[in-house]
């Protein structure tokens, strides 16, 4: 069987592969609140998370991509690790994703991964910009952990959610960037930057909108690590988008 690259963000709803220059919004509730933020780290066996990958698109894409309140499973692959699986879960409130997780669906999941996987963490974020287009396909991500200096925390936040809107919105071929703080650790940001290919990641790091963004927050920075993932197709859902 051919071997195939695929995860959760991947297959949801089973939208068509459309042209990327469409609409950029936000992610927010109905009421225009920010939602549900978990990031879920899965590590397998040696070898075996393709087969994961398999399994998520069998049990749990074709119902959530159902769910009105389950807005995005968008992840990929770490290219340095390729037993390590990043996940940006996105959901209404806690009632959704409690019923994601309820579907008996996802116990079928659960049990047939059980064998494969070696480590699951779950983590709870503070969402700090949720910025998409309403449809694209995703061919290039990166995910970042950036350590931020305390007292420049709140000067960050604000970098961070112009920028990623304004790239969005500027930019036909940058389809979504979710930045989001970790509950216990609000200094440690994690993010997602979504391109069609590299060519449209490598245009925006060149342009000047985001060299001077870089120089506005360089002194604010501590750390960062940049974790490229595999090739992908990542289909975005055009759900909870809002101007």
């Amino acid at each position: 069987m051919k071997k195939k690259n695929i995860f959760l963000g991947i297959v949801l709803g089973g939208l068509l592969v459309m042209n990327n220059m469409a609409g950029a919004y936000s992610v927010r509730t109905p009421d225009g609140k920010m939602p549900l933020v978990h990031w879920a780290v899965l590590v397998s066996q040696p070898g075996r998370l393709p087969e994961m990958q398999v399994l998520a698109g069998k049990y749990v894409a074709p119902y959530a991509g159902k769910e009105e309140g389950t807005y995005a499973l968008y992840g990929g692959t770490d290219k340095a690790d390729p037993d390590v699986m990043r996940l940006l879960e996105v959901y209404r409130d806690k009632a959704a994703y409690e019923q994601h997780r309820a579907h008996p669906s996802f116990a079928m999941y659960s049990e047939a991964r059980r064998p494969l996987l070696k480590e699951l963490k779950i983590m709870e974020a503070e969402p700090i910009a949720l910025e998409a287009k309403e449809r694209g396909t995703g061919r290039y991500s990166l995910l970042n952990l950036i350590e931020i200096k305390p007292e420049k925390l709140v000067e960050f936040k604000d970098a961070i959610a112009v920028e990623m809107a304004r790239a969005v919105n500027a930019d036909n071929d940058v389809l979504g960037l979710f930045a989001t703080a970790e509950k216990n650790r609000a200094n440690y940001i994690h993010t997602m930057e979504i391109f069609a290919d590299k060519k449209a990641y490598e245009q925006y790091v060149g342009s000047e909108a985001y060299k001077k963004y870089q120089a506005q927050i360089k002194d604010m920075l501590i750390t960062q690590k940049t974790f490229e993932n595999m090739p992908v197709k990542i289909v975005l859902t055009g759900k909870g988008l809002q101007k």
